[in-house]
């Protein structure tokens, strides 16, 4: 006679799988301290727009283990969005301190900075995303408008050239260096 017993325990865990919010949710019953579950169970709140649930979620990520730098990303990019730029900056910097190697958070944290009025140190932050991946094109991208908005046209355009390389972004890239050069022009025929 065959059990029907791996049936049934089968069908009872295929809850579990319906959803991230269900799966992350069953993790952190059993491992209530786990911070990427945290972290995973907010992106699935805030992929929702349940936002307050997802600041929840990502402050336990960073309580849960105050070295993992992806609930520090996250919770910073909340703080960010509620305008409480204070906690912003603390978790923004404790990201990137804790994953120094990550374009992804020196991207996040330059574009806060270039939001919040320190375009200079955003400008290092971008540089080194660059360093850690030369080919990073938001980062290419954000770094050319903080240029142009300084008047540093001759560097906008070196990393204009460089971001026409990167695929899908010729058009762009091409575009916006006509801009630059029209703009040269009509400045130097005044």
């Amino acid at each position: 006679m065959v059990s029907n017993l791996p049936i049934a325990i089968c069908l009872s865990r295929v809850w579990v799988w319906f959803n991230d919010e269900t799966l992350w949710g069953d993790v952190i019953k059993k491992y209530p301290s786990t911070a990427k579950a945290h972290a995973d169970l907010g992106t699935f709140y805030y992929i929702r727009n349940r936002f307050k649930e997802a600041k929840e979620e990502y402050h336990k990520s960073v309580v849960a283990d105050p070295r993992y730098a992806m609930g520090h990303n996250n919770l910073a990019a909340m703080h960010e969005r509620d305008g409480e730029h204070e906690a912003a900056l603390e978790h923004y910097t404790k990201a990137v301190a804790l994953d120094e190697r990550s374009e992804f958070f020196h991207l996040n944290f330059a574009k806060f900075l270039t939001n919040t009025g320190n375009v200079e140190k955003a400008n290092e932050h971008y540089l080194v995303a660059l360093q850690i991946r030369p080919d990073y094109a938001p980062a290419l991208n954000n770094l050319v408008i903080n240029f142009l908005n300084l008047g540093r046209t001759n560097e906008a355009k070196n990393l204009f050239m460089r971001l026409s390389t990167i695929a899908g972004y010729e058009k762009q890239a091409q575009s916006a260096l006509q801009a630059v050069h029209e703009k040269e022009t009509s400045s130097s025929k005044k």
